[in-house]
């Protein structure tokens, strides 16, 4: 691959390698990318990062429903002290891209409705 050349096969199997890899690490820890990342205009900015499909395994499933109901007894020990507190975030969980296309759904009909609010002319 490298001798012919074939650029977009090897960053297909770089992409696939595992969250653990050294080269996932090396990403991660790279402050030269994060600097790029970072001068990135809003819009074109990595979307938040949530699990892969290959990543969730059935042990990761179980260990993220571990996660959620310890959240939920550490906030309902300390609500039984008197503390209050907003609810625990989730554990981070794949994006079905059913989830994504409502998500798109509603943004666009928010945005519609925004337009037909400010563009509106007032009564003579």
């Amino acid at each position: 691959m490298w001798r012919t050349r074939r650029w977009r096969q090897l960053l297909d199997i770089l992409e696939y390698l595992p969250r653990t890899s050294a080269y996932a690490q090396a990403l991660a820890t790279d402050d030269e990318l994060a600097e790029q990342v970072a001068g990135m205009p809003e819009d074109d900015r990595p979307a938040v990062w949530s699990r892969s499909h290959r990543d969730y395994s059935a042990e990761v499933e179980m260990l993220t429903a571990v996660f959620d109901r310890l959240g939920e007894l550490i906030r309902v020990t300390a609500a039984a002290r008197g503390a209050r507190g907003k609810p625990p975030q989730l554990g981070p969980r794949p994006i079905h891209a059913v989830e994504k296309y409502r998500k798109r759904k509603r943004r666009s009909n928010h945005d519609q409705l925004v337009s037909r609010l400010i563009t509106k002319k007032p009564a003579e």
